[in-house]
């Protein structure tokens, strides 16, 4: 009794100095590509990753690096991968009123979308979106939050995009373009 009992203690003490976890940083929530990441979007997780897999990963005993733009989307409890962050790379914000209706399943934070606009006198939705044409290609949701219905049922949405390569000059086209039109939400594989 007494030789299996101290048996059990050694493989104990054994299997508890053996923890080969290591702490890296996984996402607290979703995360969308443009973002800047600080350490209160982050959360540490004790994994088992060999010596080549941790190098992959953001170790949870550093300091971020200092570009910490994400150039990817990071999904909630995913751990972030050291290539997934760098500079921000001509990413420019920019905030948008938009109305309810437009899309709104497609408009998620992460999401990487074509603006379209169609005419605002359009007999039915059919025509509208057949007459329609893009204005902003290959943006990416930064932020958007749920419709704000507060104005007597008239509902709006301020959601944050990310774009490439807009001046301000086309940023006037592209906002006079959104107050006259229908505006769709297209996936860049064509879907509205």
């Amino acid at each position: 009794m007494a030789l299996v009992a101290v048996s059990v203690l050694i493989g104990a003490r054994v299997l508890g100095g053996a923890d080969n976890t290591v702490e890296v940083w996984a996402a607290r929530a979703d995360l969308a590509q443009g973002e800047k990441v600080g350490d209160g979007d982050l959360v540490a997780r004790r994994v088992h990753l060999g010596d080549d897999e941790l190098a992959l990963y953001l170790s949870g005993d550093k300091d971020l690096p200092e570009q910490s733009t994400l150039t990817r989307s990071v999904g909630a409890g995913e751990l972030v991968p050291r290539a997934a962050l760098g500079k921000d790379d001509g990413l420019r914000r920019v905030s948008l009123t938009i109305p309810v209706g437009t899309g709104d399943l497609l408009v998620e934070k992460g999401a990487m979308l074509d603006v379209w606009v169609g005419p605002p006198d359009a007999s039915n939705l059919a025509e509208a979106i057949k007459d329609a044409g893009p204005v902003l290609r290959d943006i990416v949701v930064i932020e958007a939050p749920a419709v704000d219905d507060s104005f007597g049922g008239v509902g709006t949405r301020e959601i944050l995009i990310g774009v490439r390569d807009l001046t301000d000059e086309q940023l006037e086209q592209v906002v006079g373009a959104l107050s006259v039109g229908r505006i769709f939400f297209v996936d860049p594989d064509g879907d509205r």
